[in-house]
């Protein structure tokens, strides 16, 4: 079976021992029904669906590779609509070609995309500023992309409860009048969240490394 150029997504909740057991259940209902939806949403860009593979992390195949960052914020965002409790992810990508299996959980799978993934997620675990990370077989990609994620890691870090609500309804499109809707709030309130949260320069910086992940050097 040939092998293709693939992202694989690993997702772990931050510091999810510090939640108490009650705690963990809504955690982790909130965070499945995040991850149905996406799983469904972007069902062409999937190739294996996200799904528990090894205590709190969750892990899957996206197809193109650069749909990745994308697909990763929308679930970042969606786990934080949730007004029952804040969830905070690590996501780590491992993108490298790969033999993928139609039909087997990610977690039956092993190849570069994988490992790379793997590596990832370690290093997130023991950066406590850091919560994205890229993880390709080109040091210089790497270290490229990385310049980029570390300054949006920055942003994200910073964003107050009232700011990822607005970012979220933001993110699925809806204009300033309608999140004021949702969020009971003067849209011009909304305006002052999103550009004290520097979303537009949040989605400048996705947008050129979607570009850039589309153009880099990767074999595949």
């Amino acid at each position: 079976m040939k092998s293709k150029l693939v992202s694989v997504l690993t997702v772990d909740i931050v510091g999810s021992k510090k939640y108490s057991s009650k705690q963990q259940s809504v955690v982790k209902k909130v965070l499945q029904k995040s991850l149905n939806n996406i799983n469904t949403v972007y069902k062409n860009d999937i190739l294996l669906p996200i799904t528990l593979t090894i205590g709190d992390e969750y892990q899957g195949v996206i197809f193109p590779h650069w749909k990745v960052l994308k697909i990763a914020d929308r679930l970042r965002f969606l786990v934080r609509l949730s007004q029952k409790i804040q969830i905070d992810l690590h996501i780590s990508i491992g993108i490298a070609p790969s033999v993928i299996r139609k039909g087997k959980e990610s977690r039956f799978h092993e190849g570069p995309a994988f490992y790379l993934s793997r590596q990832g997620m370690d290093w997130l675990k023991h950066n406590k500023t850091r919560r994205t990370i890229i993880v390709t077989e080109s040091t210089q990609v790497n270290n490229n992309v990385d310049l980029i994620l570390a300054y949006q890691d920055m942003i994200l870090l910073n964003w107050t409860s009232p700011q990822w609500q607005a970012i979220a309804w933001r993110d699925r499109g809806l204009n300033l009048k309608e999140i004021g809707l949702k969020l009971k709030v003067a849209y011009q309130n909304i305006g002052k969240r999103l550009k004290a949260a520097n979303w537009e320069n949040y989605v400048r910086g996705r947008e050129f490394l979607e570009d850039y992940l589309k153009a880099a050097p990767l074999k595949g």
